[in-house]
């Protein structure tokens, strides 16, 4: 279940569906490349047109503020809901649109992954920005490409981001209650470190998901991407598979959608915004028989503790 993989896993399929045009009004920039050239119109919150003259070819990362918002600054390791619109520079063609999906965002990090050019483009910038991007191969899907979006290895890539929300690294856990029957929580300064079991541990029958912090946001539903803080462990075992609390991370899990486990798609449907909760998931709705790497084994049932920070419905 790790991080950078699902990242762009999740990227994708809510951008699936590659529809041609953007909004033509408003606001905009244009970009002379080493080759070629391309201008971008529209507003914040519209599908951007964007119009190449012959074939863009770049040899650094540019960016543009075509419109600067007044929201909270993002800092290196902030993460924020975003539209995002993706071109191929060499094709001129649209590769991927949030704004295919109605506009429902997208989660973004400022950090060097999925693309490096991100974190170079969004850092300092305001929440309520249109930020225009020209990034070579290296700062966009590297040698390999992507065959999804019918990006060759050697092609400059285009995005046009939105900045619409600056996510929390945190939800209000002060007054968390206790799972009910164990494992007890443990955490350092703060910071959840592990689930610690006792005694006798009972098999998992059935999925269960426990509220240990009621949070005030929206209730998750199919089609949301929630975006989450987690620590897993094989149900009985003193010791973590996977987690993202010690570091900056967030991780986004779109329902419905796939690219995590049963147990994670159906147990945090109808969770809230703002949440921690305690999902206790039997094997055949985690890894199953095949178990996953050496810390999994077959048929191990799992118990994760997430907190949800935030929801893009």
């Amino acid at each position: 279940m790790r991080r950078v993989p699902l990242l762009l896993g999740t990227l994708l399929l809510i951008m699936a569906g590659l529809s041609a045009c953007g909004d033509d009004t408003g606001a905009g920039t244009s970009f002379d490349g080493d080759t070629g050239k391309v201008s971008v119109a529209g507003d914040f919150g519209k599908e951007p047109k964007l119009t190449f003259d012959g074939s863009l070819s770049v040899s650094q990362t540019k960016v543009d503020v075509m419109s600067e918002g007044d929201g909270p600054t993002l800092e290196d390791g902030d993460a924020v809901f975003a539209n995002l619109y993706i071109a191929n520079g060499y094709t001129g063609e649209q590769a991927a649109s949030t704004w295919d999906d109605g506009g429902r965002t997208t989660m973004i990090e400022v950090a060097d992954n999925p693309f490096p050019a991100f974190k170079e483009a969004l850092a300092g910038q305001h929440v309520g920005s249109r930020i225009a991007v020209q990034a070579p191969p290296e700062d966009a899907f590297g040698e390999a490409g992507n065959d999804n979006l019918a990006i060759a290895g050697s092609d400059t890539v285009v995005f046009v981001i939105d900045l619409v929300k600056k996510l929390p690294d945190s939800i209000e856990a002060g007054k968390a209650r206790s799972p009910e029957g164990g494992p007890r929580i443990v955490e350092k300064d703060g910071t959840i470190t592990g689930l610690k079991f006792t005694g006798k541990t009972a098999a998992i029958n059935k999925l269960t998901t426990e509220t240990l912090v009621d949070g005030k946001g929206p209730k998750a539903k199919d089609g949301d991407t929630l975006v989450v803080k987690y620590l897993g462990q094989v149900n009985g075992k003193n010791e973590v598979f996977d987690e993202n609390f010690s570091d900056s991370s967030r991780f986004p899990v779109t329902l419905g959608a796939g690219g995590s486990i049963k147990g994670w798609q159906d147990g945090l449907t109808g969770v809230k915004a703002g949440s921690r909760v305690l999902l206790r998931i039997p094997a055949k709705l985690g890894y199953g028989k095949q178990g996953s790497g050496e810390k999994i084994p077959p048929n191990s049932d799992l118990v994760f503790v997430l907190d949800v920070l935030a929801i893009n419905n």
